[in-house]
């Protein structure tokens, strides 16, 4: 009976050696791997310092103190070099997390000029900062004129006024007509001055300016109609209504100081507070005003103080201008 030959020193050397060339095949594949996980690391990381150089110097010296100070007050973390591959997805995520922050950083403020044309004389003219803080000095007159014509010019209609008011209300009328129309023609394409919030502020105003100067007294001209003797009194208050409507035209002032605009929004913003402010004082009036109103109500009440505590609306007035 033949028994099972042992195996020649040849054949188990060849087995050790594949076994170990295996060995060394799957360590050289994780090598490699390891490797290349490292180039496209330090890739990126090269890519993301020149891509922060060239932010703070498109945002100047302003713009990277802020980048410095945004970064020290967030709670997140550059990777080393000799950290696991896997904090590569998270730095990735956080970087751009980061990127998008340095835009909204970067981006630029709205302004009406990067709307408009490159090429023209109404564009031209539109940039032209003499036009602008010419504009803001007629605006400023006009403003004042007001009060001058409201004091001395008692005339309804602008056509019966002394000859200076008709003077004036057409040469105030004919230069914002033509501010107007310069800004119109200085537009790249209609769309973009519709979404300008001042640029339909204006034209609304201009508008009514035009209705008031022009077309109203045109109308009653032709209709033969003067100041005292007009049939329909509902024209009459509809010139009035437009005459109170420039007082509008003050507003155009606001884009001279946007301080003041910054002031507006904040009271906008506190307005809801004010209000729960205001309904909690009149509430606790109210309770105490009732409150008073049974006290006083008896017979040995004196009359002096039972007049001012009659009834729950008095008893409010009074507790609020006594404690005032």
């Amino acid at each position: 009976m033949s028994g099972m030959e042992p195996s020649s020193p040849q054949s188990q050397s060849s087995t050790t050696w594949s076994g170990a060339k295996r060995v060394l095949e799957r360590q050289s594949t994780r090598a490699l791997a390891w490797g290349a996980s490292i180039r496209e690391y330090n890739r990126k990381k090269d890519e993301r310092r020149m891509s922060q150089q060239s932010t703070k110097k498109s945002l100047g010296v302003r713009g990277a103190a802020a980048e410095c100070l945004r970064r020290c007050c967030c709670f997140c973390f550059e990777p080393g070099e000799g950290e696991l591959p896997q904090a590569v997805t998270i730095a990735t995520d956080v970087e751009d997390l980061k990127q998008s922050v340095r835009q909204k950083l970067s981006k630029q403020t709205y302004s009406v000029k990067d709307y408009y044309k490159s090429q023209g004389i109404f564009q031209r003219i539109a940039r032209s900062n003499y036009f602008e803080n010419f504009t803001l000095f007629i605006i400023a007159v006009n403003s004042i004129w007001i009060a001058i014509d409201t004091d001395n010019n008692d005339k309804t209609i602008i056509t019966e006024a002394a000859i200076e008011f008709q003077i004036a209300e057409n040469l105030f009328c004919a230069f914002f007509t033509f501010e107007w129309l310069v800004r119109w023609m200085a537009f790249r394409k209609t769309r973009y001055a519709i979404r300008d919030a001042w640029f339909v502020f204006d034209t609304l105003l201009v508008s009514l300016m035009i209705l008031e100067t022009w077309i109203t007294p045109a109308i009653l001209s032709m209709l033969s109609m003067s100041g005292e003797g007009i049939g329909d009194a509902s024209i009459l208050r509809l010139v009035r209504l437009l005459r109170l409507a420039r007082m509008t035209r003050v507003a155009k002032l606001l884009r001279a100081f946007p301080e003041v605009l910054i002031m507006i929004k904040g009271i906008s913003a506190a307005a809801r507070s004010v209000f729960f402010t205001i309904f909690l004082l009149v509430l606790v009036l109210y309770i105490f005003g009732i409150a008073f109103t049974q006290v006083c109500a008896g017979p040995d009440t004196p009359s002096d103080l039972r007049a001012k505590f009659q009834t729950v609306p008095e008893s409010m007035l009074t507790l609020l201008f006594h404690g005032v």
